[in-house]
């Protein structure tokens, strides 16, 4: 199964937020907005040995409000989370869990509670099973439901007989039938504590993580796990490491006293020290020898086990570069997801007694990355951002990502994309998503061929999913300059990007994407006017030039963007030389007229840049 929709409440820097997911997830937006907080949110739901402090209840919560929850809507359910889930599941095969916790003075106490669907029908109301669990009661209603027949002839009738009838009726009967959801009042599967991976298994990976503590050999980490993992396989299977073990255990035998041969065979040196410390107690009127406890093997490799890497040199991890470092850790966490999986497949008689109890834990592994671009060249996040895709498209997996590089932005995942934004403690954190298509009409197709073409010529332009404001320009020219005279004018901001749209005619492209992402632009573009009359050859491309204007006023949401012209154009208007920019290019052309800080900057192009800016 897989994670549908989140909603959380209270948590750290969140006051309420409600978020949809896809299989990858890609978590951007400022420093200290609360990203993180998203991620620890869903490692306090997965994770039911999780220990809260009041710092992480939100700050700014109502007075008397002491509860922290969070709630995953679950989709993609197997068959064997069906069963597991079977009172649980709602309409469209979905799974809702809520985890609550509750501050009382110094006291924090957590609890599961799963959703249900409750038919108008009262004795389909699994609250209500004790209630029908005899056949009077069912056959006062059987004449018109015709529900006797899910039952034997004879014989007592018990509530789980009758908690089983209320599931299959409502499968076989869930389109006549109302529903209504509710939480259940009592814990999640009827346990006080829900077991760990029953809901799957979650993998926080932080940002900063020390490679000497990921690779010690305890049941904590992934390397500890999948060594101990082997470590088994071999004691049942591997016949040397057998013969070792049993060579082992007769070898410190010997050491001890047979009370039949007395210390024939044993160590002179192991048998004089005994003698020696009888001698100082003799006076007590004891015997005394001493007893060797053969080692567990399996514990060996605790006290003497490194992970060496050859890249030309071979030293242990601790000495290589941070990048490989964070990448061994990451693949230590995807071997243990293998690992496990194969680990379930193989043991048929633990699935069999699951069976028999109705029960499985998930097989659905959720990994949550902070920060993967660490430590990586642009080209190796590029390659990571590969390997997670394709790891989020193997069935029962899902890979979340917290990330402040543009290279794991992929407008092609436009619906993976979640900004989280946050204008005020007080408000708390926040997500700006696009569910909804992008690029819709007839000519849809057309439009996200073009949006891809200027995406992919100019990777950087994803870094406006960064920004706290976007300035959208037709070219390279007005990305040059605008920074240039925001400098010289003494209003820098680098919290503004200025996206170069590769023409006039893709600005609606990328502000259908703003107004998606509900994010702050402006749009800055020449009028271009018709200069030649209906008989010129060139007036039909000026006319086509010149009617985009509207189209892009069509485009504009005024909820979160502005536009402003330049009348003709910015070459006009700044005084920049045709000639010149004809001969070495318009950004050069640019660069040559208002280089020099002593350069007027002209009045229409000034209240442009301080509006950008602004």
């Amino acid at each position: 199964m897989r994670i549908k929709k989140a909603h959380v409440e209270n948590f750290r820097s969140i006051k309420r937020i409600d978020i949809d997911f896809e299989n990858l997830m890609i978590f951007i937006g400022q420093n200290n907005h609360g990203k993180t907080n998203v991620l620890l949110a869903l490692n306090f739901f997965f994770d039911s040995a999780s220990k809260l402090k009041d710092e992480d209840f939100f700050a700014y919560r109502e007075a008397g409000d002491n509860k922290l929850l969070v709630e995953i809507t679950f989709d993609n359910l197997t068959d064997e989370d069906k069963t597991t889930f079977k009172k649980y599941l709602l309409t469209g095969d979905l799974l809702k869990v809520q985890k609550i916790a509750k501050l009382d003075g110094e006291e924090i106490t957590q609890e599961y509670h799963g959703y249900f669907e409750i038919p108008d029908e009262p004795w389909l109301n699994p609250d209500n099973a004790g209630d029908f669990a005899n056949r009077e009661k069912l056959a006062s209603i059987d004449s018109k439901y015709d529900i006797m027949s899910y039952f034997p002839l004879s014989g007592r009738i018990t509530k789980a007989q009758v908690e089983e009838f209320q599931q299959r009726y409502k499968q076989e009967h869930k389109d006549t039938l109302s529903f209504k959801i509710e939480l259940e009042s009592g814990p999640f599967l009827g346990q006080k504590n829900v077991a760990a991976g029953i809901l799957g298994n979650f993998y926080l990976i932080p940002a900063v993580k020390d490679i000497s503590d990921e690779t010690k050999i305890q049941a904590t980490t992934n390397f500890g796990r999948l060594l101990n993992n082997v470590i088994k396989e071999m004691s049942e299977q591997n016949e040397e490491f057998q013969k070792i073990k049993e060579d082992l255990n007769k070898l410190m035998g010997s050491f001890n006293k047979d009370m039949e041969k007395g210390d024939e065979g044993r160590p002179p040196e192991l048998v004089a020290l005994e003698q020696g410390l009888a001698n100082e107690l003799k006076n007590w009127d004891i015997s005394l020898d001493i007893q060797i406890t053969p080692p567990e093997i399996e514990k060996l490799f605790q006290l003497g086990t490194d992970v060496y890497i050859n890249d030309g040199v071979r030293t242990s991890v601790e000495t290589k570069g941070h990048g490989l470092q964070r990448s061994l850790i990451f693949a230590l966490v995807k071997v243990w997801s293998k690992t496990l999986n194969e680990m379930r497949l193989k043991d048929i008689a633990k699935k069999e007694e699951q069976r028999k109890k109705g029960r499985f834990p998930s097989e659905s592994v959720f990994f949550a990355i902070e920060e993967p671009e660490l430590f990586l060249h642009p080209q190796a996040q590029r390659q990571m951002l590969d390997s997670l895709k394709q790891l989020s498209e193997i069935p029962k997996h899902q890979i979340l990502v917290c990330t402040h590089s543009s290279f794991f932005v992929d407008m092609n995942l436009y619906k993976s994309i979640c900004i989280i934004s946050k204008d005020s403690p007080q408000d708390g954190t926040k997500p700006f998503q696009c569910t909804q298509d992008l690029f819709e009409g007839p000519d849809k197709v057309e439009k996200k061929r073009k949006f891809n073409m200027a995406y992919w010529f100019n990777p950087d332009r994803s870094e406006l999913f960064f920004s706290k404001k976007v300035a959208l320009v037709e070219g390279p020219t007005e990305k040059t300059i605008f920074p240039l005279l925001a400098t010289r004018l003494g209003i820098m901001n680098h919290e503004i990007s200025i996206i170069d749209c590769g023409g006039k005619f893709n600005l609606k492209l990328y502000m259908e994407v703003l107004n998606a992402f509900k994010m702050r632009y402006i749009v800055i573009h020449d009028i271009d006017p018709i200069t030649v009359d209906s008989s010129d050859p060139k007036y039909e491309g000026q006319k086509n030039v010149y009617n985009e204007n509207e189209k892009i006023k069509s485009v504009l949401n005024t909820a979160y963007g502005q536009t402003e012209t330049f009348d003709p154009d910015f070459e006009e208007i700044g005084g920049i030389s045709r000639s010149v920019g004809e001969t070495k290019g318009k950004p050069v052309a640019a660069l040559e007229r208002f280089e020099n800080d002593d350069t007027e900057i002209p009045s229409g192009i000034k209240e442009v840049v301080k509006l950008i800016f602004s």
